[in-house]
C-alpha cells in the first residue's frame, strides 16, 4: 500500500496530473484508467541498442496561498518549476534492467529562500531464473527537501530541511503450482542537513540521521483464478546515528531513538473478472524503543487496496493502512498513523483524463496526548495533445488540525503543468 500522508506539494501535484510513463513500466492485466496504454499518445522513446531511452521535461507554474504552512501568518506566493527526467529500459525477452534519473527545481517569486533543487537516480533489475523463479534488486539515491507542511517540519526554520535518502533492496520470489512465496530485504539510510533558524544560529538535525532495515516474507495460496490467501510478516530495525555515549549526545536533550518492530498480517488478494480487484489484510504491529522514556507503538494493523471499474471509462479506488512511524518529538518516540483515501478516475476522451481524490490521516503520538489529523482533497485533469506533449491542471487542498498549539493550518495550491516527451 502506498502511504497516504503529508507529501511535497509539487510531488503530489505531479503524481496526480503530471508525469505519464505507461510505456516505461510493465503492464499486468487491466491497469485501469490512469495507467492503461494509449498507443497513439504514449511516448515511443529513443532506441539505444538493447535499451530504449524515455526522456521528458515538465514545466509548471502555480500558486500557494500558505507557503509556510502556518495559521494566522499566511504568506502566499507564486512559483515555477522544471522537472527533467529520463528512463532507460531494457528490451530483452528475459530479465530486465531499468535506470532512471530526475531533477526538480522550484523557484518562488517573493520568497527565494524557499527555492529548492531536488534530484535522484535509481537502478533496478530483475533476473528471470525460470518462469516461476525471479530475483529482483534495486538501489537509488535521492536528495530531497522536506515539505513545509510535513508532520515533522521544523517550525522555526528559515528554509526547508534538506536530506539525503539512499535505498537498496533485494528479493526472491518462487511459485510452486498454487503456492507462491517471496522473501526480501530493504535498507534505507537518512542523512539530514542542519539549517538556519529564523532567530539566528543553526538548528541541529543530526539526531534524525538513521538507517532502517526491513525484512519481509510473503506467502500466497491461489484458491481460485485471480484470488489468493495471503500471509505476510515484516520485521524492522531502526538504528539512529546519535546514541548514548557519543560526544554530541546530551542526556535530557537527546534520546536513544533506536527501535525494533514487526507487523504481521493476513488477508485476501482478489479479482472479480476485471471489474473489482484489490487486497485486504489485517494483523498486529508493534514498535519497541530502546529509551525507557518512550512508549511502545502497538495495535491492530491493516492495509487495503480496492479498485472498482465502474465502466471502461471510470475507476473508483480506495486505499488505507496503519503503520508505526518515528517522531522528532521529545515526548513520544513513535506514532500510530492511520490513513484512508478514495479517488475517482474518469476518461472523458481517450486523451482527456481527470482525477478527484480525498484522504484523511490520523497521527496518534504514543505516550503523549498529542493527536494530529490531516485531511487532503484534490482534483486534476490531464490533456494528452499528442504522443510528445501534454497539459495538466490541478488543485490541492490540505488541512491540518492538532491539539498542540501552533501547528493547525489550511493550504490551497493550484498548478498548471506542461510536459514534453520523446
Amino acid at each position: 500500500m502506498k502511504t497516504i500522508g503529508v507529501k511535497a506539494v509539487l510531488g503530489a501535484a505531479l503524481l496526480a496530473f503530471g508525469a505519464f510513463k505507461a510505456n516505461a513500466e510493465e503492464e499486468q492485466g487491466d491497469t485501469g484508467v490512469l495507467d492503461r496504454s494509449r498507443p497513439e499518445y504514449d511516448a515511443l522513446g529513443v532506441p539505444a541498442g538493447g535499451f530504449t531511452l524515455f526522456p521528458s521535461l515538465s514545466v509548471a507554474i502555480g500558486s500557494d496561498d500558505n507557503l509556510f504552512a502556518t495559521e494566522g501568518f499566511e504568506v502566499s506566493d507564486t512559483f515555477g518549476s522544471l522537472h527533467p527526467e529520463m528512463i532507460l529500459q531494457s528490451n530483452w525477452s528475459r530479465h530486465q534492467l531499468v535506470f532512471d534519473a530526475y531533477a526538480r527545481s522550484t523557484y518562488y517569486d517573493e520568497n527565494p529562500d524557499e527555492d529548492q533543487v531536488e534530484w535522484g537516480a535509481g537502478l533496478k533489475g530483475r533476473i528471470d531464473a525460470s518462469r516461476s523463479s525471479i530475483l529482483s534488486a534495486d538501489g537509488r539515491f535521492d536528495n530531497l527537501a522536506e515539505a513545509r507542511g510535513s508532520i515533522d517540519a521544523v517550525g522555526l526554520a528559515a528554509e526547508p530541511v534538506l536530506y539525503d535518502m539512499a535505498t537498496g533492496s533485494l528479493s526472491f520470489s518462487q511459485r510452486l503450482n498454487r503456492f507462491s512465496f517471496s522473501l526480501g530485504g530493504r535498507l534505507t539510510t537518512f542523512d539530514y542537513d542542519d539549517l538556519a533558524s529564523l532567530g539566528g544560529g543553526m538548528i541541529d538535525q543530526d539526531f534524525r540521521d538513521r538507517s532502517v532495515a526491513v525484512t519481509i516474507a510473503t506467502a500466497k495460496y491461489e484458491f481460485s483464478a485471480g484470488s489468493n490467501v495471503v500471509l505476510q510478516a515484516e520485521i524492522n530495525s531502526r538504528d539512529y546515528d546519535l546514541e548514548p555515549g557519543d560526544a554530541g549526545f546530551v542526556p535530557g536533550l537527546n534520546f536513544d531513538r533506536d527501535s525494533t518492530g514487526y507487523n504481521v498480517k493476513g488477508g485476501l488478494e482478489f479479482g472479480v473478472t476485471n471489474l473489482v480487484n484489490g487486497k485486504i489484510m489485517i494483523g498486529y504491529l508493534e514498535q519497541d524503543y530502546d529509551d525507557v522514556a518512550f512508549t511502545a507503538v502497538e495495535g491492530a494493523s491493516f492495509s487495503a487496496e480496492l479498485k472498482w471499474s465502474i465502466s471502461g471509462l471510470t475507476d473508483l479506488r480506495f486505499e488505507g493502512g496503519r503503520s508505526a512511524e518515528d517522531t522528532t518529538s521529545a515526548l513520544a518516540g513513535g506514532r500510530l498513523a492511520t490513513a484512508y483515501g478514495a479517488a475517482i478516475d474518469h476518461e472523458f476522451r481517450r486523451n482527456v483524463i481527470a482525477t478527484v481524490e480525498a484522504s484523511h490521516t490520523n497521527y496518534d503520538f504514543e505516550g503523549s496526548s498529542r493527536d494530529d489529523d490531516i485531511a487532503r482533497a484534490g482534483a486534476g485533469v490531464r490533456y494528452l495533445v499528442n504522443r510528445r506533449m501534454s497539459l495538466g491542471l490541478g488543485y490541492e487542498y490540505s488541512d491540518r488540525s492538532s491539539n498542540v498549539v501552533g501547528v493547525d493550518h489550511a493550504r490551497h495550491v493550484v498548478q498548471l503543468n506542461y510536459r514534453v516527451q520523446l
